[in-house]
């Protein structure tokens, strides 16, 4: 067995774990775009947390001791953004829902 965050695990469990993690993280980078050494993701954020993001950047460079660019570039684009309600006391029972289930493809 083996000791993970305090619970024994098998090994056979534990490299279960390890290998999902893996193929998630592969899955994730895959998405990237790669030029040379640079490795460059698109994302969306509202506008109003851009702040948190820019540091939540910039303290990744300085807890991993490697480096992080960030470019951040707000720009225009014919996508729509996706639906963002910010999470209060009454709608987070509701977002747990659709968090854990999903969206349903209801089409009328």
């Amino acid at each position: 067995t083996n000791c993970v965050e305090g619970y024994e695990v098998s090994y056979i469990q534990f490299y279960m774990w390890y290998l999902e993690k893996e193929k998630l993280l592969y899955q994730k980078m895959n998405m990237l775009k790669g030029e040379n050494l640079l490795l460059r993701g698109y994302c969306w954020c509202p506008i109003d947390d851009a702040d948190s993001v820019a540091e939540l950047l910039s303290g990744f460079q300085k807890k991993r001791g490697g480096s992080v660019a960030k470019f951040m570039k707000i720009q225009e684009h014919p996508l729509n953004p996706p639906t963002y309600l910010k999470v209060n006391d009454f709608i987070s029972p509701f977002q747990d829902i659709v968090s854990t289930y999903g969206l349903s493809l209801i089409h009328i």
